[in-house]
């Protein structure tokens, strides 16, 4: 079922409509796997600890 979601999105994305009309508003188009995407939230989420973590910030 990801599998399918990723293709049918990864399809949708690199349509030249859609990717204009992504990009004019700002969004970035970046295609990937379901393994690669979830490579990248790892190390978003490292990097973020490092800035976070220092100076104590929560959510409260």
């Amino acid at each position: 079922m990801v599998d399918k979601l990723q293709r049918e999105v990864a399809k949708a994305l690199a349509a030249p409509d859609v990717n204009k009309t992504l990009q004019s508003q700002g969004a970035g188009v970046m295609g990937s796997t379901p393994a690669e995407f979830r490579d990248f939230l790892v190390q978003v989420n490292a990097h973020r600890g490092r800035v976070i973590k220092p100076i104590h910030l929560s959510l409260d």
